[in-house]
């Protein structure tokens, strides 16, 4: 199993380095326009490394589409709330992340086949949507919404 998945990853990876003439061709347009065109919102924190913005980008639409307060306080005033998404946060979702990915492969790598069992879709959704355990600390200033 270690060698289809080290073989599926060389795969995506030489995708990635050696794009096919259309491929890079689209991404320098999508590059040129986006590069332009960016913002970030004020109050979004960045990552502490190289590693996580695609982690975060997963954390945000994840609260995103499971936090309608949050969603009409992004619609109403274009803020999102302080804190929601931490480094901490980010950290629980990768070894999250991790885990769902084993947790397929040793189902046989299927994702259609593995979620057709009701006790796997439950597994997985604990794994895309937990919060990190509690820290046993008690925060100064609690998360609030702006």
């Amino acid at each position: 199993k270690q060698q289809k998945v080290a073989e599926i990853a060389a795969s995506l990876l030489s995708r990635v380095r050696n794009p096919t003439p259309e491929e890079a061709q689209l991404r320098k347009k999508v590059t040129r326009k986006y590069v332009k065109d960016s913002f970030a919102p004020p109050n979004v924190p960045q990552q502490k490394n190289g590693l996580d913005c695609g982690v975060y980008a997963l954390e945000y639409c994840t609260r995103l589409a499971s936090d309608p307060g949050a969603r009409q306080l992004l619609w109403d005033k274009g803020q999102l709330p302080r804190r929601w998404v931490t480094q901490r946060c980010v950290e629980h979702r990768r070894q999250q992340l991790r885990k769902l990915i084993s947790f397929i492969f040793e189902r046989g790598g299927d994702v259609a086949e593995v979620c057709k069992d009701e006790e796997s879709r439950a597994e997985i959704l604990h794994l895309l949507t937990s919060d990190p355990p509690s820290s046993g600390k008690k925060r100064k200033n609690p998360a609030k919404h702006s």
